[in-house]
């Protein structure tokens, strides 16, 4: 067993050489760190951001037709000058009108890869909860022009914002933001930063900061950058999430939280929740499910949990009140939850839960 003055200079000679290296006492030592430095300064974007799936095509692989669902090609002018390709998506048949009634949800998706490979998740969710869907393809990824940045993205998510709170075929006041991972972080500052008022805001397995972040995921930065470290004024990208949601807190969020989350800490999702940790916000967890398949793993859980949530921003507006009990309630010959009827136009048919459809079928 280790002495307790043995650990004592272990932790005094882990203090000392943070401060050797961050304070350049030896011209050696800072050579190495400024190397180090430079290299993070300089690839750091390609270190965060991951346009494109390693060994995949940069196109888009699918398209929303596949998925039951007419969409418009959107492209958005940032003020920067970047062009972005967005798309706007309905379940087939609707009109604007009828598209007018419903929710509309304005995802935004998670790093790796373009928005086609979200098809898979926002097909199933339109569909079980009769909205709307709005994807926005990042900078530098997809179709959409430019590189990747932190300030690029949230150029871009406050424009797409805008966009959508304007159409014609959109209530404004029916606008529900969502954001998974890496999204989680664009949608609360989305949320926060414009003048857009949205009904509610959804964050699953998201983080408090990259700052939290960059010490788990490069271990060999994290005496240079990390909680309270010398090195953090080097990060351009620092998603600063905690401030964000400080923002936040007369707005319904629904948190969504994997607990075998490979990617992320879930307890960052616990440390964002405890910020306000009261209504308007509310938790959920997913013991089983890890960072991407919660919608798949815990679906008897998680998409009654969607439906429940839209039910208690709109079910108190006429157009929007669906009949009989509250989604996730009510069942069907299945025993499942029912599809919301967000007007009168569409027939309440039982979801099946099982049907949700696994990426790649």
């Amino acid at each position: 067993m280790v002495s307790a003055g043995r650990q004592a200079r272990d932790l005094d000679a882990i203090q000392n050489l943070q401060f050797f290296i961050c304070s350049n006492v030896s011209i050696q030592g800072a050579g190495v760190t400024l190397a180090l430095l430079a290299a993070l300064v300089y690839f750091q974007e390609k270190l965060i951001y991951v346009p494109r799936l390693p060994g995949m095509p940069a196109a888009y692989q699918f398209f929303p037709a596949e998925f039951g669902l007419e969409h418009e090609d959107v492209w958005l002018s940032v003020p920067d000058g970047v062009r972005l390709h967005a798309w706007f998506m309905w379940l087939k048949g609707l009109t604007p009108e009828q598209r007018r009634r419903r929710p509309t949800v304005v995802f935004f998706q998670e790093n790796a890869g373009n928005m086609s490979y979200r098809l898979h998740f926002l097909g199933p969710l339109a569909d079980l909860l009769q909205v709307n869907v709005f994807i926005l393809g990042y900078r530098g990824y997809g179709e959409s022009g430019g590189a990747p940045s932190q300030r690029g993205f949230q150029m871009d998510a406050e424009v797409a914002l805008q966009h959508v709170a304007a159409r014609a075929d959109v209530d404004p006041a029916k606008l529900v933001v969502f954001g998974r991972s890496i999204g989680g972080a664009v949608a609360l500052h989305a949320a926060a930063a414009t003048t857009v008022k949205i009904a509610g805001l959804i964050i699953e397995n998201t983080f408090t900061s990259l700052e939290d972040i960059v010490p788990l995921k490069i271990p060999f930065l994290g005496f240079l950058i990390g909680p309270n470290r010398c090195a953090n004024w080097l990060l351009r990208s620092r998603w600063d999430n905690v401030s964000a949601a400080k923002h936040l807190t007369g707005t319904p969020i629904l948190f969504l939280s994997s607990l075998r989350d490979e990617m992320l800490p879930p307890s960052q999702m616990q440390r964002l929740y405890a910020l306000h940790g009261r209504t308007p916000w509310r938790m959920l967890t997913f013991p089983q499910a890890t960072h991407m398949d919660a919608y798949i793993v815990a679906r008897r859980e998680y998409w009654p949990a969607l439906q429940a949530f839209f039910y208690d921003l709109f079910a108190g507006q006429a157009d929007n009140r669906p009949r009989g009990d509250a989604p996730g309630t009510q069942t069907g010959s299945s025993g499942h939850g029912v599809a919301p009827d967000w007007d009168s136009d569409t027939s309440n048919t039982p979801s099946d839960w099982e049907a949700v459809p696994r990426p790649g079928e």
